[in-house]
C-alpha cells in the first residue's frame, strides 16, 4: 500500500487536488472508500481525516479530494456548480480508483453520492450518506431575510444554506443545480444505502433523509437517526459509528 498525492485536470482546465492510499497494481484489490465532502469543505476536514486514518489502519484503499475552488484545488469557489463538482467526482472515481467502491457523502456530498450511484452503478458496492443534503438549493429561501431574498432575486446573490454562514450563493448556482435534482427522479441502486442524520440538525433537518428513504429502491435502505446529533456529525461517537458501518 502506498500514498499518492497530486492533481487531476478537469474539463475546465482546473487542477483538482487528491490523495489516495492504495495498491500500486491491479492485483488483490480490496474494495475502496471514496469520500465526497460537503459544501465549502476540503480533504483536511474531520470526517475526511478520520476515514483517511482508518483506511491506513485497516489497509483499505481510500481516496479523498478537493472540489475546484476548495482546499488545494484551483479555481474560484463562486464559479463552482453542482454539475461541475459531480463531474470532478466522476473524474476522480474513474481515474484514481480501482474495483468496487464505497461512497461516503457528507451533506452536499450526499447529493453527489446519489448522482454518482446512478451514473456508475457497476462501480459502487455501498453508499453511506452523512446528513445528506440532496436538492438543498431548492430550500434556500426560508433561510433568507427579506433584504437578502430581494438581493437574491434582483442581483443574483443572497446569504443562504447555513444560518451560521454567511455563505454567498449565486442565483446562477441555484439555476444550474435544477438540472441535477433527485427528489423527482427514480433512485434505483443495486447496492445497500445507509443514511445517517442527527435529529438536532439545524442546517439540513433529518426529515429530508426520511423522505429520501421512501424514494430509494435498493437491496437494503436504512436511516439511522442520531439522538442530539448536529449537522456535522463529527463527535467521537459519530465517527465510531461511521467506522463500524463502513467496515460491514
Amino acid at each position: 500500500m502506498e500514498i499518492t498525492e497530486g492533481f487531476l485536470v478537469n474539463g475546465a482546465g482546473l487542477q483538482i487536488a487528491y490523495k489516495t492510499w492504495g495498491c500500486p497494481s491491479d492485483e488483490d484489490i480490496k474494495p475502496g472508500w471514496l469520500f465526497l465532502g460537503g459544501y465549502q469543505s476540503d480533504m483536511t476536514g474531520t470526517k475526511a481525516s478520520f476515514l483517511w486514518g482508518l483506511a491506513q489502519k485497516t489497509s483499505t484503499p481510500c481516496t479523498v479530494f478537493d472540489y475546484s475552488g476548495c482546499g488545494r484545488s484551483t479555481g474560484a469557489f463562486e464559479a463552482g456548480t453542482i454539475g461541475g463538482w459531480k463531474d470532478e467526482a466522476l473524474l476522480v472515481l474513474d481515474t484514481l480508483t480501482q474495483g468496487p467502491q464505497t461512497l461516503i457523502g457528507s451533506s452536499m456530498g450526499g447529493w453527489l453520492m446519489l448522482l454518482l450511484g446512478l451514473e456508475r452503478p457497476s462501480r459502487i458496492q455501498k453508499m453511506i450518506g452523512i446528513a445528506a443534503a440532496p436538492d438543498f438549493t431548492e430550500h434556500l429561501c426560508p433561510w433568507l431575510s427579506g433584504p437578502e431574498k430581494a438581493r437574491f432575486e434582483t442581483e443574483g446573490e443572497g446569504i443562504a444554506f447555513r444560518k451560521e454562514g454567511p455563505f454567498v450563493v449565486r442565483r446562477a448556482f441555484v439555476e444550474e443545480a435544477k438540472r441535477h435534482l433527485v427528489s423527482d427522479r427514480s433512485l434505483t441502486y443495486s447496492c445497500p444505502v445507509t443514511l445517517l442524520h442527527g435529529d438536532d440538525d439545524q442546517v439540513v433537518p433529518w426529515h429530508g433523509s426520511e423522505r429520501l428513504l421512501e424514494t430509494i429502491d435498493a437491496p437494503s435502505v436504512q436511516l439511522i437517526r442520531i439522538k442530539n446529533g448536529d449537522h456535522r456529525l463529527h463527535s467521537n461517537a459519530d465517527l465510531d459509528l461511521l467506522g463500524r458501518l463502513i467496515r460491514v
